[in-house]
C-alpha cells in the first residue's frame, strides 16, 4: 500500500485469546524469563492451530 494510502479490502480475520500471563512478579530483571513466557504460549498456540 503506498505511502499516504488508505484503501480497505473485504476479508476474513482470525482471533484467538490465549491463556492470561500473570506479569505482577516481574521485574526489568526477570523480564527475559516472561518474554520467554509469552513466545512459548504463543507458539503453543499457533501449532495447536494447526
Amino acid at each position: 500500500m503506498p505511502k499516504g494510502s488508505f484503501k480497505i479490502h473485504k476479508g476474513f480475520v482470525t482471533i484467538q485469546v490465549g491463556t492470561p500471563v500473570e506479569t505482577i512478579n516481574y521485574t526489568k530483571q526477570t523480564m527475559p524469563d516472561l518474554v520467554n513466557r509469552v513466545t512459548v504460549a504463543l507458539k503453543t498456540m499457533l501449532e495447536q492451530e494447526k
